[in-house]
């Protein structure tokens, strides 16, 4: 045995490796579980708030196939987007106050905002 290695006898840890397959496989069985029951609740939450998968990304975030991938479980939602999502879903009168801020935050003419907000970006700044 060369300096510095570990024999199998001395390994620090208990159990070898090999020994750990059955627990990843528990650990993967169980991350599978919660997202399938995490996917299942989003999905049932934004279908009670009345909002298809592209309207409740571009209200609550994420964007618009955010929903697609929470609901299929390629993306687990945050712990903000799934209280937000219940609170619409248990008062839908709280979406109405969404919507309109979202309406007062997008500007009367997109691409006039668009440009002016590349060419103050480019624009070299002026500090006092």
């Amino acid at each position: 045995m060369r300096v510095g290695a570990w024999s199998e006898l001395e390994w620090p840890m208990p159990g070898r490796i090999s020994d750990m397959a059955p627990m990843d496989t528990a650990l993967r069985e169980l991350r599978a579980e919660i997202a399938k029951q995490t996917s299942h609740k989003v999905r049932k939450l934004r279908e009670r708030a009345g909002l298809s998968q592209r309207r409740a990304g571009h209200l609550l975030g994420g964007g618009p196939r955010a929903f697609q991938k929470y609901e299929t479980g390629q993306v687990e939602p945050s712990v903000a987007v799934l209280n937000l999502l219940t609170l619409i879903a248990n008062d839908p009168s709280r979406l109405d106050e969404l919507m309109s801020a979202d309406m007062a935050e997008r500007p009367a003419y997109p691409a006039f905002a668009r440009a002016h907000s590349a060419a103050a970006a480019a624009a070299p700044s002026r500090r006092i």
